[in-house]
């Protein structure tokens, strides 16, 4: 009698968790958190991302509420979450007193670039979750990318080779190139695979000017699948003002690589250092 009793009570729990996992609704803001999400298994529980998330690989379709620093509470109160995860940078500050004043529970995360921003994204959407085993998996890739680009650039060092002078040409709205300085995601990535930014005494992105980027003298140029078809392909960045005259237009050297995957600081930055690492010092191993 007892032990049917407790499988009647072990078989409604399941059942209840089981309603209580299909019954969560996340809408999840910000590129590298609904990447996190679907990475560390959450994906089934998104009911809507920003538009930053649209063009992530096996996310979509999934309706969009706006960009995640102007999003529309109301489309997001209309996906009737359960909750809500959203970067520290989300806005405007409207859109979250309405959430705040719906009750709908709001995880905030931190939105900015840098590893440790990365590292502190994917623990906390583990603890999330409940898949804190997935999320040190995460971390410990990121952690051993970060230690091996980095033997990387002390063998090529210890082989005479300088670290390479780089320019990163990205869209930063629009349609127009501009160069990364200082204080971005690019220059962030460019330090921890031991590479310089060309582009000094500049923060934020800086328009692409012919004389900025014959000065900086770059020997390799650097930027992201959308960037490069917005340029017109390879040609096209070519002939950007200055390009061709530089050390990297001359000799052709340019490192194309995934937009989420090398600015999102997200679950994969692992395998974003390895491939731009291997690609700024090719033939050192």
């Amino acid at each position: 009698m007892i032990a049917r009793h407790l499988a009647r009570v072990w078989v409604c729990l399941l059942l209840c968790l089981g309603v209580a996992h299909a019954e969560a609704r996340w809408v999840v803001l910000g590129g590298a958190l609904v990447e996190g999400v679907f990475a560390l298994g959450g994906g089934a529980q998104v009911v809507g991302i920003d538009d930053s998330a649209q063009s992530l690989p096996g996310v979509g379709p999934l309706p969009a509420v706006g960009y995640y620093r102007q999003f529309s509470a109301e489309g997001v109160l209309a996906l009737k979450p359960t909750r809500v995860v959203l970067p520290d940078t989300a806005g405007p500050a409207a859109a979250l007193a309405q959430l705040a004043a719906a009750g709908v529970p709001v995880s905030v995360l931190p939105g900015g670039h840098g590893l440790e921003s990365a590292r502190v994204r994917v623990r906390e959407l583990g603890a999330l979750l409940g898949q804190k085993a997935k999320a040190d998996q995460v971390l410990a890739d990121m952690d051993a990318a970060v230690v091996e680009v980095a033997a990387r650039a002390d063998r090529a060092r210890s082989k005479g080779r300088a670290p390479p002078r780089v320019l990163f040409a990205f869209v930063h709205g629009g349609n127009r190139l501009q160069l990364a300085g200082a204080d971005t995601a690019a220059a962030d990535m460019l330090r921890l695979v031991g590479a310089e930014n060309a582009l000094q005494g500049r923060s934020g992105y800086a328009p692409l000017a012919a004389e900025s980027v014959v000065v900086a003298r770059p020997e390799v140029w650097v930027t992201t699948t959308r960037s490069l078809a917005a340029a017109g392909g390879r040609d096209g960045l070519l002939k950007q003002p200055g390009v061709a005259l530089t050390p990297a237009g001359k000799n052709g050297r340019l490192v194309v690589l995934d937009d989420h995957r090398l600015l999102g600081f997200g679950p994969h930055l692992g395998e974003a250092l390895r491939a731009l690492s291997a690609a700024l010092y090719p033939a050192v191993d």
